[in-house]
């Protein structure tokens, strides 16, 4: 093939953020005829042709991705980040919710590999909190190998997977199977939620999807494989993921001045912290969570959403619901995820400040009803409410609502916000409000259930799961669905399932 392989290594950067300079060209070369056998393709440069061919598609991405990433790692790797971890990162985070009715807990190990990273992070959490009857923790594990997810999901490893790891772990929190591997305990595998997520798009933080809002975030051995502008942006986004007074952690090699944190250095490790800010809202316990935050926010696709019923009409003729990209297959692009990172374009955080300022101080002039497009003003809410500005964003919300009554996704969006936000019973009058417009809105049946659930309302939350998973059952399981930023049927139908099994076990 032809020497010079600097247009794919660019094409690749460019949409999967991994950085190819010439010295590791031979990598890339393995990579790209590897994957091109993977998808049927006859040869490497026929497949390097369809990418140059405007067709890198999430089927190409996954594909690229099992073959151009490192995806072994073992368990506690670096023993002395997870004695920081456990005896002093997790007990000041811990020690923050003792005083909360409803105390909340959320990680994210982006770039998870095979699982052994979030894995040792719920063991920990177990050692830390033997009693969860009242605490919703998440503990997300994302990462771009879809190859990788399934042996996380699998939760199954070798000897090899224990190198430096205490013998405590295995004894304590594993069950050897009959071919000498180690299957992890169900009660930690029900504690980590395993998804696709590609870093180098621009799809986070997002509320709708649960990637927003998090106590602790551990990036590490990741940034590194990245090119300079792409790291960059990433860790814009990862910065803007943690909640104030949460941490981030990445290696030392990966530390940089794209980081606008205060710091500090541990063994091998960058820990950023950020600080705590004052916010104008009501002194109210945190919000009831599920697993997933999707159950419990959402964003309104700017692509084709599934006919509304009216409460005029009655429900319309319900068709499949637009095919997306599952986390354990390789399909094709989706649609929806390209108009969401339109919008996040249209409204961005950090590189148009006039229009961020726009939707941020929109708020404090009247509004006339009359002069308000409700379009624009669900936009600026979801905008809002990502960067943690609820009561902004509750007040767009309701001038949405105030010219468009009849929108079950804006009183969905409402929801999202009155719950974040710890006004339970408003949130639930206004998800009744969606369901008696739409009473196919799947998702505003899981919050529901959500909501019941941090109540220790039983009985109620397991009606509302169960209703949802009727819903979700008549779907194809890799079908998107509307208001959760590119979630799957699947994975919400996975994720309910955990939280009514987690209920029972409460």
């Amino acid at each position: 093939m032809s020497s010079d392989l600097s247009v794919p290594a660019a094409l690749i950067s460019e949409r999967m953020g991994l950085n190819f300079q010439q010295d590791r060209w031979p990598d890339l070369v393995r990579g790209l005829e590897r994957a091109a056998a993977s998808l049927g393709f006859d040869n490497v440069h026929t497949f390097i042709a369809h990418l140059l061919a405007d067709r890198f598609g999430q089927r190409e991405v996954h594909a690229l991705a099992s073959h151009l990433t490192i995806g072994e790692t073992y368990f506690f790797r670096t023993p002395e980040t997870f004695s920081m971890l456990e005896h002093r990162l997790l007990p000041e985070l811990i020690a923050a919710q003792q005083h909360n009715s409803i105390k909340r807990l959320r990680i994210w190990s982006a770039g998870c590999a095979t699982g052994q990273e979030a894995y040792s992070l719920a063991i920990l959490i177990s050692r830390l909190i033997p009693r969860r009857v009242d605490w919703e923790i998440t503990i997300l594990a994302s990462d771009i190998n879809p190859e990788a997810l399934e042996t996380a999901k699998a939760a199954t490893y070798t000897q090899w997977s224990f190198r430096d790891t205490p013998s405590w772990v295995t004894n304590g929190y594993f069950t050897r199977t009959g071919d000498g591997r180690f299957l992890v305990d169900k009660a930690i595998r029900d504690m980590v939620t395993f998804r696709y997520l590609n870093l180098a798009e621009d799809c986070y933080p997002s509320m709708a999807s649960g990637v927003s809002d998090f106590d602790l975030v551990l990036c590490r051995n990741v940034i590194m494989y990245f090119s300079r502008e792409v790291a960059k942006q990433v860790a814009d986004r990862l910065q803007r993921s943690v909640r104030d007074g949460g941490y981030l952690m990445v290696t030392a090699s990966e530390g940089s001045r794209d980081f606008q944190l205060p710091s500090m250095v541990s063994g091998g490790e960058i820990v950023y912290k950020k600080a705590p800010v004052a916010h104008e809202q009501p002194a109210v316990a945190r919000a009831p969570e599920p697993y997933a935050r999707a159950a419990a926010q959402a964003r309104r696709p700017a692509a084709p959403q599934r006919p509304r019923q009216s409460v005029v009409t009655g429900p319309a003729a319900r068709p499949s619901a637009p095919a997306a990209p599952p986390a354990r297959t390789a399909v094709t692009a989706d649609p929806q995820r390209a108009a969401l990172r339109l919008e996040r374009r249209a409204f961005a955080r950090s590189g148009n400040p006039a229009t961020t300022a726009t939707a941020q101080t929109r708020h404090h002039q009247p509004h006339a009803p009359k002069q308000v497009d409700p379009a624009e003003a669900a936009r600026e809410a979801r905008l809002l409410a990502d960067q943690g500005n609820l009561a902004a964003a509750l007040d767009r919300c309701e001038a949405a609502l105030e010219c468009n009554k009849l929108d079950p996704a804006l009183y969905y969006l409402k929801a999202s916000i009155l719950h974040e936000l710890g006004h339970q019973d408003g949130a639930e009058q206004a998800l009744q409000s969606t369901l008696f417009l739409d009473g196919g809105f799947t998702m505003a049946r899981v919050m529901l259930g959500a909501i019941a659930r941090g109540q220790a309302r039983v009985s109620e939350s397991t009606k509302h799961f169960r209703a949802a998973l009727t819903q979700l059952q008549d779907m194809p399981a890799g079908a998107v669905l509307p208001e959760t930023d590119g979630l799957t049927a699947g994975e919400i139908a996975e994720m309910v399932t955990t939280l009514m099994g987690s209920e029972s076990n409460r």
